[in-house]
């Protein structure tokens, strides 16, 4: 009786696991396809590691903002402290135009963003998000190396809790 308790104990611990590892990816493909979409301006980085394969370090122009959109006393926060940015629609991409320490409910013309404090100076404060690593198909980096400067952007998905996975790149008209 006590070898298959152990065997029962062994096969709920192992079922858990999986459905922990389905569940993980199953949540960021459930924000892929029915999260909101938002398109924001990015700058590549570093198209290429030599033990990661072909990725891309992505720079938002929502990384750094003004302290001005902030609505909190950023000077005492430690850093990596939790926030929230509002991004409202552009012409082109979406833009930055509030950052909250607690969560703003998202409208039809604003969408929130979670991100993490890095660090903040007397106008502006430094953020970082989730979706700064895109990896790529192999043999692709140069193609974005390329397109440094020059207008590329990043399809963006957000959960209602401002979660964020990309999509896809959006590369300009040649």
């Amino acid at each position: 009786m006590n070898l298959f308790s152990r065997q029962k104990r062994f096969y709920l611990v192992l079922i858990l696991m999986v459905l922990f590892l389905l569940g993980m990816s199953g949540y960021q493909r459930a924000v892929q396809l029915w999260g909101n979409k938002v398109i924001l301006k990015t700058e590549p980085i570093d198209p290429r590691s030599m033990f990661r394969g072909d990725y891309v370090r992505l720079s938002y122009t929502i990384n750094t903002v003004s302290d001005t959109l902030a609505d909190f006393d950023h000077s005492h926060l430690p850093r990596n402290y939790p926030v929230y940015v509002s991004l409202e629609k552009g012409e082109e991409h979406w833009r930055a135009a509030g950052v909250y320490t607690e969560y703003p409910a998202p409208t039809e013309d604003r969408q929130v963003i979670k991100g993490k404090l890095k660090y903040s100076r007397t106008d502006r404060l430094r953020i970082s998000y989730p979706v700064e690593t895109y990896f790529i198909p192999e043999g692709t980096g140069e193609k974005i190396e390329k397109y440094r400067g020059r207008g590329l952007k990043v399809e963006i998905a957000l959960s209602p809790t401002g979660h964020a996975v990309i999509n896809r790149l959006i590369y300009p008209e040649e």
